[in-house]
């Protein structure tokens, strides 16, 4: 059985960077096994942010659709295994990724517990599939910025910068998307998770760039000119100029945000 070790945090997108590239072996290797095993070591991971819960489902539902999986989870950390639960991570896992934790801790337990409002800190994970979902979305984010003292004009902004995002996943991805929303009151910050396992900016816009530009271009000066001059895939289409908007509208005025974008191994 082949064991991979993850240790740390996964809060920014830089840890969520490091986690992909323990894993590169493993989802680009081949194997000679039908069905190999393979143990994941989780057991030092301390803090989880919801760009990282996302993270991690997405990783754990690639590898379960080629491998049999043994987790190790995070070890004496209950608190962690239960705000994975309170998120609703485990609804999202597939069956024998949430068996293999299940092991450690009782999960029916865990979700069974009372759950108070927290509608102005958290939104769970949520699946992305249709439009009504973009807007269950955008009312969540302006509820929790709006909540803990953004102006209503900014949390607006960032609140439509969001259900962009999330649109262009149902549009544009081909795959299997996800929104995570936590107000942390320590720091009085938002921390507002999207992610998809799809075919990413680059072969979204890459039949599109040989048409428009010449010459060859790296993954990141793709999304670089997906953000910064409104190159899209879909010519025609009012959402195409979104990712432009997006780069405008988080830098207008909405001081103390921060956006941070990975796809196909490049971050922007």
């Amino acid at each position: 059985m082949k064991k991979y070790r993850y240790s740390g945090d996964l809060s920014t997108i830089h840890d969520i960077d490091t986690l992909f590239s323990v894993f590169l072996p493993v989802i680009d290797g081949i194997f000679t096994d039908e069905v190999p095993e393979l143990c994941i070591d989780l057991s030092n991971v301390r803090f989880v942010s919801p760009i990282g819960a996302i993270s991690l489902l997405q990783l754990l539902k690639k590898l379960d659709s080629s491998f049999i999986l043994k987790l190790d989870p995070p070890m004496n950390n209950g608190n962690l295994l239960s705000y994975l639960s309170r998120i609703d991570f485990f609804n999202h896992c597939p069956e024998g990724v949430r068996n293999s934790f299940n092991d450690f801790c009782n999960l029916e337990q865990l979700s069974s517990r009372n759950r108070n409002d927290t509608s102005k800190i958290l939104l769970e994970i949520k699946k992305l599939l249709t439009e009504e979902d973009v807007g269950e979305v955008f009312d969540a984010t302006l509820n929790i910025l709006s909540s803990h003292g953004m102006q209503s004009k900014f949390a607006n902004r960032i609140a439509i910068i969001v259900s962009e995002l999330t649109a262009n996943v149902i549009d544009h991805s081909k795959g299997e998307g996800f929104v995570c929303i936590q107000y942390y009151p320590k720091t009085n910050k938002v921390n507002i998770g999207i992610g998809d396992n799809g075919i990413g900016i680059v072969n979204s816009l890459g039949p599109h760039l040989r048409k428009e530009l010449m010459g060859s271009h790296s993954h990141l000066e793709v999304i670089k000119l997906a953000f910064e001059e409104g190159i899209t895939s879909i010519a025609d289409e009012e959402r195409g100029v979104g990712l432009t908007d997006v780069r405008e509208k988080s830098f207008l005025g909405t001081k103390g945000t921060s956006f941070y974008l990975r796809t196909h191994r490049g971050i922007y």
